[in-house]
C-alpha cells in the first residue's frame, strides 16, 4: 500500500479522535440527568436561574446552563450539539432556530418589554443594539426614525460604546443599563408591547413525562416574578446587588414583566 496514503489515513484518523475527545459532552458541561435551561446574562436569564435555585421535577434538578447572549455563535453551539433541553431566547434568535433545526419548538413568550433605551441626551443619530436582533432595530427606527444610524454589536459592549460616546443612544436590556445614570425609556412606548424573550424546549423534552410539570413550575417562577419582593430577591441573588423601590418602580413603569409560555 502506497505509503502516502498510510499517513493520510493515519492523520485522518487521529484528527477523527481529536476532535471527539474535544468536543464537549453533555455530561462535561450540564448535568445529563438534570433539565438543563440556557440562561442569557440579563432579565431572561432570571427566569432559568430561580427555576434551577427553587424547583425540582420528578426528582430531577432544573439547572441553568449560563449563555451570555443568546445571538452568539456559543448559544448556536450549544445547542446545535444537543447540550440543552430547554433555552431562553430572544425571538429573532428564537426564529433561527427552529428555523433551521427542527428538534427545537418555540412554546411562546416570556418576558415583555425588558428592553430600554438609554441616551447620552441632545439630538440622536447613532444607536448601538445587539446584533441579529430585528425587533431592537424596530424599537430603534420607532424611537428616532429612520436617519438614525445602527451600529449592531455584542450585547457586552453595548453599555462601553454608550459611556465612551461612540453612539448617541443605545438599546439595551434593563438590568444591563442599570449601572447607566443616564435617562430610560421602555422600547414599548413607541411600540406597544413588544416579546423580548421567549421558551423554546427540544420535541424530545415535549415528549418527555415530565414536560408537563417542569412547564407549570415555568409558569409558577414567570409569575412569582411579577411580584415586587420575589423579583427583588431574585436580582439579588442573581446579581449581588437588590433592586432599588425605586428601580423596580421604574421597571413597572416600563412595563417588563413575566409571562407564562402556552405549549
Amino acid at each position: 500500500m502506497d505509503k502516502r496514503f498510510l499517513v493520510i489515513v493515519l492523520v485522518v484518523a487521529v484528527a477523527i479522535v481529536a476532535g471527539s475527545t474535544l468536543l464537549p459532552r453533555r455530561a462535561e458541561v450540564a448535568d445529563a440527568h438534570a433539565i438543563n435551561v440556557g440562561a442569557p446574562s440579563d432579565t431572561g436569564g432570571l427566569v432559568a436561574v430561580e427555576l434551577a435555585r427553587t424547583s425540582t421535577v420528578r426528582g430531577r434538578a432544573i439547572e441553568a446552563y449560563p449563555l451570555k447572549d443568546c445571538c452568539a455563535t456559543k448559544t448556536e453551539y450549544a445547542l446545535s450539539v444537543d447540550l440543552l433541553d430547554a433555552a431562553i431566547m430572544c425571538p429573532d434568535a428564537a426564529a433561527r432556530l427552529v428555523a433551521r433545526d427542527d428538534r427545537y419548538v418555540v412554546v411562546g413568550p416570556l418576558v415583555y418589554n425588558s428592553d430600554v433605551i438609554v441616551s447620552r441626551g441632545g439630538a440622536v443619530t447613532s444607536v448601538a443594539l445587539s446584533q441579529r436582533r430585528a425587533y431592537q432595530e424596530d424599537a430603534a427606527r420607532a424611537a428616532f426614525g429612520e436617519g438614525a444610524m445602527l451600529r449592531p454589536m455584542l450585547s457586552s459592549a453595548i453599555a462601553y460604546a454608550l459611556e465612551r460616546a461612540e453612539v448617541d443612544a443605545a438599546v439595551m436590556d434593563v438590568l444591563d443599563a442599570r449601572a447607566i445614570d443616564r435617562p430610560k425609556t421602555s422600547i414599548a412606548e413607541a411600540n406597544g408591547d413588544i416579546t423580548t424573550y421567549e421558551l423554546v424546549v427540544t420535541r424530545e423534552l415535549m415528549a418527555d413525562p415530565a414536560y408537563a410539570e417542569f412547564l407549570a413550575m415555568v409558569s409558577r417562577t414567570a409569575d412569582d416574578l411579577n411580584d415586587v419582593e420575589h423579583l427583588k430577591a431574585a436580582v439579588e441573588a442573581r446579581t449581588g446587588v437588590p433592586l432599588s423601590t425605586e428601580e423596580v418602580k421604574a421597571w413597572k413603569q416600563a412595563g417588563v414583566r413575566f409571562v407564562a409560555p402556552q405549549g
